[in-house]
């Protein structure tokens, strides 16, 4: 009887470990792989020109990746690849992040090792919208793994808008898990230009004015991206100062062309890659006495690129401050008394 009952417990002790290994795999396997967005800009639909979509760092728990195990990810709809970007390079160690690659870091963290190497990678372009990354052998058992993806150059179609979102799929037994990243977000690019600097002034005026685009790209490649219009009796003046604040330096990508009240930004270099803040100082005169209004200088913005807030801007104000006055001819003697005189 002590025998059957010691073969009944041995028998449930063995039911309770084969349970609490397979609750201990299912969650493991569940949570094999995470994807997340390094960041998720704001992007324009215009084919023009390539834009930069969030990187995304890839972590897979340590013994779960095996040779052979494929992961296939898909660019949102209507963003691809130029074809010159089709021919994938794995980095293994801190490389300049200027076009479309996959970084596997060789360390981790605080100097530990990465469970997975660079040459243990392959990536593939499946088409001009889906890439594949392989594994040509076996991650560490006891490491994570890390990767990271950057698709730095895309082409967003016209037409394109809303959240741009990554697509993961891998098979049911493969360390990588399925799921979906907002890498991006398409929306409309615009310009806010506002006055940082006017001057009060009977004569002469400095204004200084700050441009900062939204997105990358949103001042069009053009002439006339931006036009500015004094109002009648005011003329600008030859000459501008340029100051860089953040993103691309556009100095020597751009002229200033000015006929009498209309002065016009023309870009001419390629669009921005990251987006541009610069001020420029401009100089203007009373041309018209007659035809100047006293008060608030309004300049009128308008151009090419699109244009966030208000189309005025108040560049200065005008007034005959200081004036003299002046008698000509002789003075006459007033008297006390009489009427006329």
């Amino acid at each position: 009887m002590r025998n059957l009952r010691k073969a009944k417990l041995m028998m449930w002790l063995m039911v309770l470990t084969m349970l609490v290994s397979v609750i201990g795999i299912v969650p493991a396997a569940m949570a094999a792989g995470d994807y997340t967005a390094l960041k998720v800009p704001v992007l324009v639909d215009d084919p023009d020109f390539t834009q930069a979509l969030g990187g995304v760092k890839i972590e897979v728990q340590a013994g779960a990746l095996k040779e052979g195990d494929a992961l296939t990810i898909s660019l949102p709809d209507d963003i691809t690849m130029p074809e010159y970007t089709l021919d994938w390079f794995v980095a293994d160690n801190d490389p300049e992040i200027e076009f479309n690659m996959l970084y596997v870091p060789n360390y981790v963290g605080a100097g530990e090792d990465n469970g997975i190497t660079a040459d243990m990678v392959d990536v593939i372009s499946v088409s001009d919208d889906e890439i594949q990354i392989r594994l040509n052998a076996d991650a560490a058992l006891t490491k994570d793994a890390y990767m990271y993806l950057y698709l730095r150059e895309v082409i967003v179609n016209n037409g394109a808008s809303g959240d741009a979102v990554l697509t993961f799929e891998a098979a049911s037994n493969s360390g990588f898990k399925n799921g979906e990243l907002v890498v991006g977000k398409i929306g409309t690019g615009d310009v806010t230009v506002t006055v940082i600097d006017q001057e009060t002034s009977n004569s002469d005026f400095d204004v200084t004015i700050r441009i900062k685009e939204n997105v990358a790209g949103a001042l069009k490649v053009d002439d006339e991206s931006l036009k500015f219009v004094l109002p009648d009796g005011f003329v600008w003046k030859t000459g501008f100062g340029y100051t860089h604040k953040w993103g691309d330096n556009l100095a020597g990508d751009f002229s200033i062309n000015i006929e009498d009240n209309k002065l016009t930004f023309d870009f001419e270099g390629a669009p921005t890659f990251s987006p541009a803040s610069f001020e420029l100082v401009f100089s203007f005169e009373v041309s018209d006495e007659t035809k100047a209004e006293a008060g608030d200088i309004l300049v009128n913005v308008s151009g090419k690129s699109a244009l966030a807030g208000s189309d005025e801007l108040v560049v200065g104000t005008y007034g005959e401050y200081g004036g003299v006055i002046e008698i000509r001819g002789e003075v006459p003697t007033v008297l006390a008394g009489q009427l006329e005189q």
